[in-house]
């Protein structure tokens, strides 16, 4: 009974020390992670957009 208690105890933990780990890791990254995506974003509008208007007088669409 004792030992499935521990066992018990060191499986939650060791849940818990991963949970942490992964959540430390997500926030340390996240932040990069978002700026890269919110970066390529904003480029990837003006590109869009420029192109658009690149178009719109080029062929008059």
């Amino acid at each position: 009974m004792v030992e499935g208690d521990i066992e018990t105890v060191l499986f939650a933990g060791a849940i818990v020390l991963i949970w942490t780990g992964t959540s430390i890791v997500m926030e340390l990254l996240l932040p990069i992670m978002l700026s890269q995506i919110v970066s390529a974003g904003i480029s990837g509008g003006i590109a869009f957009v420029l192109s658009v208007l690149f178009i719109d007088r080029r062929y008059g669409v």
